[in-house]
């Protein structure tokens, strides 16, 4: 990324930010097992609460979210290779080494500060790195809140637009063409957000951040990568699947957040995974879609304030 890309990328971000009235400090962590750094921005104080966004994306989709949860220290990371995180070579990648990456980066973050334990919420392809670890570091997941279907859980289904990135084609013109406020609105409605996009519901410098994350950053490129190698020719590889049986080994007290529109699985799936976890519950969002608190951040904040106060 050149100095004037990631000068117009921290712009709109920044214009996204100060029209919910954001106020973070950024923070640039190592990861030397994979000489690269993530960026982790950092709201609030309280009880920790890590924020591990879907793709393509980075830590501010979660911006409207964390506005309403003043009373919590928010660290919102952006995946390597997302946002203004440093790129991650994704060559050979299989099950194992994108299960070390998940790890090895959540406990650097962890490390850096000096946080023995954290609660963790995750969306999409975020889910399945916030499941990810809860598996393989149950000693420091305290609690477990997922937005929407997470990514390669049993159920889990690649909608048609999904389909169109995993083509061969796709994964090198997607990146070179400019992504446009259209491109940015079609995508939402096909996550299940048309009324939120139709009724403008979503703020305008929200497509703005959007547009020049896809644009001004690797973000696109580095996200259509991993979906490439995970979703080769519009099929999940098996190795990548969460089974069941994984997921019964989480003993974090996990939420389940769950848009009736979302076009990655039923609501019956959510419901069968809730069921053979030991300590789980769910709730369910009519007129919803794949990322839930965008269609009432405030409703969200509250549904998790309470989660983690009762837990």
């Amino acid at each position: 990324m050149g100095t004037r890309q990631r000068q117009l990328y921290t712009k709109n971000e920044n214009a996204f930010h100060a029209v919910k009235g954001f106020q973070k400090k950024d923070y640039f962590i190592p990861i030397n097992k994979f000489e690269t750094k993530v960026r982790i921005q950092s709201s609030g104080q309280g009880e920790p609460l890590l924020f591990i966004p879907g793709g393509p994306s980075s830590g501010t989709i979660w911006t409207e979210l964390v506005c309403h949860l003043p009373d919590y220290h928010c660290l919102l990371i952006d995946r390597p290779g997302t946002g203004l995180s440093d790129p991650i070579r994704y060559q050979n990648l299989n099950n194992g080494r994108l299960s070390d990456i998940i790890t090895t980066t959540i406990d650097e973050v962890l490390q850096y500060f000096n946080l023995p334990q954290i609660n963790v919420i995750g969306s999409s392809f975020g889910g399945y790195w916030a499941l990810k670890y809860s598996v393989h570091r149950p000693e420091k997941v305290k609690r477990l809140v997922l937005e929407g279907c997470p990514a390669f859980i049993e159920g889990y289904k690649i909608p048609p637009f999904m389909k169109i990135m995993t083509q061969p084609l796709m994964k090198w013109l997607i990146p070179k063409l400019p992504t446009t406020l259209a491109f940015s609105k079609k995508l939402l409605m096909d996550m299940g957000h048309t009324p939120e996009v139709v009724n403008s519901l979503i703020p305008r410098e929200y497509f703005n951040w959007y547009i020049s994350m896809c644009n001004n950053t690797i973000t696109l490129k580095n996200d259509l990568q991993v979906i490439n190698k995970a979703m080769k020719g519009g099929k999940v590889d098996p190795q990548y699947y969460l089974r069941d049986h994984e997921l019964c080994e989480i003993k974090a007290q996990t939420l389940w957040l769950w848009g009736n529109n979302d076009p990655f699985a039923s609501a019956e799936t959510c419901k069968r995974v809730n069921d053979i976890m030991s300590n789980s519950k769910t709730m369910f969002f009519e007129n919803s879609g794949h990322l839930p608190w965008m269609d009432d951040p405030k409703t969200h904040a509250k549904v998790v304030q309470d989660f983690f106060q009762n837990a």
